[in-house]
């Protein structure tokens, strides 16, 4: 896309600008990996500039000085306090646009809840720099660190004197632009996924007649390069490795403090991994709504209700997979291991997984995983085959009804369908977002979104396999169609 646009537009018509926070909060050589990749990627696509976000700042100096030397264009960072700025970081960036002139600065306000910073590593100097490049450019833009709620209330401080505010640190695009006065308002969302476009049209004194805004989605139907593809393929796979490693550490650390031997756990041999509870959803979406209103879909949600959350044997039975390998080690690392999940009864599920509902054999039937928590020591009353119907219940129409209405659930298509009492469709898919098309290169027309064309699921290919847990049929799982691409790093602006 980035390559598309220079040829549309011409590689001197154009800056490429992100917004910051390439690194992120996590202090470890895995989130410095990633800062050093995207850097290396925006290197190859040639970006003009970045800004130095909060979370960029806050990082520990060999971090932080690590990605700024790896980068081959310069960093702003306007506001930071004399000895604060980081080494090599500008106070303000100027270029030249076919003979305009443009000047950009970058603004963390001191009083966004966002900011991790401390008051006395910020400076009050945002009118004095904006009118200092007012001066000298023709064009100025700031990219602002704000509250998104309200940015019209900085842009009142800058009216007259900046063109552009691009909003950092904010999670989802401005599918259209604002305007305070004579600024305008946009931002291009995070994590890489779109391209925020100002397009600006000056007449011969070199002032803006004309500004069109417009959202790029990065989507999967864009072209390929394959280099970027396998670079992105082989760094995801290293780091993997690294934090799998990473992860057995901490849980062989973990194990010696409790004393526990790690060949005495479940599965201690095994090849299978966890998954967790979002793969089992993509097929089994009735059962997962069923059994999310059962104890077992809120046992560490409880913990927390009753503050026991940190009262590890406690712990180990609200889980899946306490201290195993892939399994729940904790809260910070493993959060998705909450609540007695799908593989706590049926057993890992990366081989079924990955064979999208086959590899039955390497599923376990329940009755031979419950009394691993259900003992007589602590269930002494346990009936086994009682318990086995609570696991996942048929939703009561009641049930349905509210899980309609709840913003965190939703039904599957089959659910809302028998709560209507009309027949059951095929399975589909469910739980998937269609990846919406992206605005074809040299759209210019203000305020519109890219295309919200969706991508069509994969084909469901292959016989239909019979669970041994249950004896029904099992729905082979579905995806969307894919390239095997992600979107380019960084979160560029134009």
């Amino acid at each position: 896309m980035v390559d598309s646009l220079r040829t549309l537009i011409g590689p001197r018509n154009m800056v490429l600008l992100d917004a910051g926070n390439v690194h992120g909060f996590q202090k470890n050589d895995v989130s410095d990996r990633e800062a050093d990749f995207i850097v290396r990627m925006m290197n190859r696509q040639k970006y003009d500039v970045a800004m130095l976000g909060p979370k960029d700042y806050t990082q520990i100096d060999s971090s932080r000085a690590a990605m700024l030397g790896a980068a081959e264009f310069p960093w702003v960072g306007t506001n930071y306090a004399e000895g604060v700025r980081p080494k090599g970081v500008v106070e303000t960036w100027t270029t030249k646009v076919d003979g305009v002139k443009i000047g950009i600065f970058s603004w963390v306000d001191p009083a966004w809840q966002g900011n991790s910073m401390k008051a006395e590593e910020l400076k009050d100097n945002l009118e004095a720099t904006a009118k200092a490049l007012r001066k000298s450019c023709d064009v100025v833009a700031m990219v602002a660190y704000t509250n998104v709620q309200e940015p019209e209330v900085l842009a009142r401080r800058v009216n007259g004197l900046v063109d552009m505010m691009i909003l950092g640190g904010v999670n989802s695009p401005a599918m259209s632009v604002k305007q305070e006065g004579n600024v305008f308002i946009g931002n291009s969302g995070d994590r890489g996924r779109h391209i925020a476009r100002f397009d600006l049209l000056l007449n011969r004194e070199k002032k803006i007649v004309k500004t069109d805004y417009a959202v790029v989605v990065l989507g999967h139907e864009l072209p390929v390069d394959p280099q970027v593809t396998q670079l992105m393929a082989d760094f995801q796979t290293e780091q993997t490795r690294i934090k799998a490693a990473n992860l057995e550490k901490i849980r062989m650390a973990r194990l010696a403090e409790f004393n526990i031997d790690p060949a005495t756990l479940p599965g201690a041999n095994s090849t299978l991994s966890y998954t967790g509870e979002k793969d089992c959803r993509d097929c089994h979406m009735d059962i997962y709504n069923s059994w999310r209103q059962t104890v077992h879909g809120r046992t560490f949600s409880d913990l927390i209700r009753n503050r026991e959350s940190e009262q590890e044997m406690k712990v180990k039975r609200a889980v899946t997979g306490w201290m195993e390998t892939t399994g729940f080690i904790d809260r910070r690392e493993s959060s998705h291991m909450y609540n007695v999940q799908c593989e706590s009864c049926h057993g890992r599920g990366s081989e079924h997984v990955k064979t999208k509902g086959g590899a039955l054999e390497t599923l376990v039937a329940p009755e031979s995983t419950c009394l691993r928590c259900h003992d007589s020591a602590s269930s002494p009353n346990f009936d086994l085959a009682a318990g086995l119907k609570l696991a996942h219940p048929p939703l009561t129409p009641e049930q349905l009804k509210e899980m309609q209405k709840s913003p965190a659930g939703g039904l599957a298509p089959g659910d809302k369908m028998k709560l209507e009492g009309a027949p059951k469709p095929a399975p589909t898919n469910v739980g998937t977002t269609p990846i919406p098309a992206s605005t074809a290169p040299g759209q210019t027309s203000p305020n519109k979104p890219a295309n919200e064309k969706g991508l069509p699921p994969a084909a469901n290919t292959g016989a239909k396999q019979v669970s041994p847990v249950n004896n029904k049929p099992v729905e082979g799982k579905k995806k969307p169609a894919t390239d095997g691409t992600a979107p380019p790093a960084g979160s560029g602006t134009k």
